[in-house]
This record gives C-alpha cells, sequence and structure tokens, in this order.
C-alpha cells in the first residue's frame, strides 16, 4: 500500500483502531517452519508511526485472537475495499491527494434554485 495514501487514511481518522483490513504476513506451516506468506484478517489495535516514515499496525486476528505486528505496505484491503477503492469513497486519488470532482449531474435542490434566483434579482 502507498504510505502516502496511508498518511492520509490516517490523519483523516479514515483508519484508526477498531478497524479491519486484510493483509499479508509469513505464517508457519504444519511443521512450524516460518515459511508460508498468507493473508488474513485482522482487526487494529494501535498504530505506530516510525522516524523512517512507516507505519506499524498492532492487530489482533479475527480468526484465532493472535496479535501480530503488521507493517504498513503489507496491507491488502481496508474493511474488505481495495486501498485505492477506498479512497476513492472519501474522493482522494491513489497518492492521498484530494480528487478533482466534476460537475455533479442531476435534478438541483430547490433551495439551491432559490439562492440562484435571489442573486440574478440583485445583479
Amino acid at each position: 500500500m502507498n504510505n502516502s495514501l496511508l498518511k492520509t487514511l490516517i490523519e483523516r481518522n479514515l483508519v484508526t483502531a477498531r478497524t479491519e483490513i486484510d493483509a499479508v504476513y509469513r505464517g508457519r506451516d504444519i511443521g512450524g517452519a516460518p515459511t508460508v506468506i498468507a493473508t488474513g484478517t485482522f482487526l487494529i489495535l494501535s498504530i505506530t508511526y516510525r522516524e523512517d516514515g512507516a507505519y506499524i499496525f498492532q492487530c489482533a486476528d479475527t480468526v484465532a485472537g493472535s496479535r501480530r505486528n503488521i507493517h504498513g505496505a503489507n496491507i491488502v484491503a481496508i474493511d474488505g475495499m481495495d486501498p485505492v477503492r477506498f479512497a476513492a469513497n472519501f474522493e482522494l486519488t491513489e497518492t492521498g491527494e484530494p480528487m478533482k470532482v466534476g460537475k455533479r449531474r442531476g435534478r438541483k435542490p430547490k433551495a439551491l434554485l432559490a439562492q440562484m434566483a435571489r442573486e440574478a434579482e440583485a445583479a
């Protein structure tokens, strides 16, 4: 996951404690060897910022309850959505910048029409 997008999501309180994430982590195989790369669903318990600009999430596994420290770059999904799609819902680009919103289509509200009529009369 893009670190600048993650920083923006955390600053806007869109990713906080008690947010559910899917992340890649190093698991153990049946023999106990730490070689398997797996994807799991976790609940964020706390977020720590390091001096090198990385975010570390202390998380609890939603199935087993085991706790892990997950690096921000290993996040695959936030609340079941791809991070870019999650950011687009809040009008953010994939780099965390505000998205330019185009002209809204459809019927205008009556209050807006009344305001525009008053401005036209005053001019």
